[in-house]
């Protein structure tokens, strides 16, 4: 049986990267309701509903993009701070402590389905002075790196201008 499309926000903020739980028990995104740089936002879904939204983050930091990683966790882009570096950050929905999965001015991240590997837009900084957010330009290529490893990531640069757009793993 169909059902009619839930709202699940309906408050004064946006929310962006809504990603459903591989269980399908939650959804994660971003909302922008009481940070305009973003928090991470989690609720839980039942019986076509959903309860109450729990933020993961605060003011302290900007988030720019999430996925999932597993059922209990999200794979979050942040930087701390308004004029921080971007870190790729492991964060439990439970709230308990995220961990940094990888230090890296980036954007546009995807995850291999198994995890290990990372592909990513590079991002550097036109001033050292101020903070990534406000003198930016995306790098050449594309970034891939394992995840876990120490080695220094490979840079793929397409022979094709204009094809560095969005990455994705098939």
């Amino acid at each position: 049986v169909q059902r009619a499309p839930v709202t699940l926000s309906g408050g004064l903020g946006d929310a962006a990267w809504p990603q459903i739980s591989p269980d399908g028990k939650h959804i994660g995104y971003l909302s922008f309701e009481n940070d305009a740089t973003g928090d991470v936002c989690v609720r839980e879904l039942r019986d076509g509903t959903a309860d109450e939204p729990r933020c993961l983050t605060n003011a302290g930091s900007a988030e720019l993009m999430l996925s999932w990683w597993d059922d209990t966790a999200l794979a979050v882009l942040s930087r701390p701070g308004l004029h921080g570096d971007f870190q790729l950050l492991k964060m439990p929905i439970d709230g308990s402590k995220s961990s940094v999965l990888l230090s890296r001015n980036m954007v546009g991240v995807a995850l291999s389905n198994d995890r290990r590997w990372l592909a990513y837009i590079p991002v550097n900084k036109a001033s050292r002075e101020v903070g990534i957010n406000f003198a930016q330009r995306a790098a050449v290529g594309i970034g891939l790196t394992r995840l876990g490893g120490d080695a220094e990531p490979t840079l793929y640069e397409p022979r094709l201008p204009g094809v560095t757009g969005s990455v994705a793993f098939a």
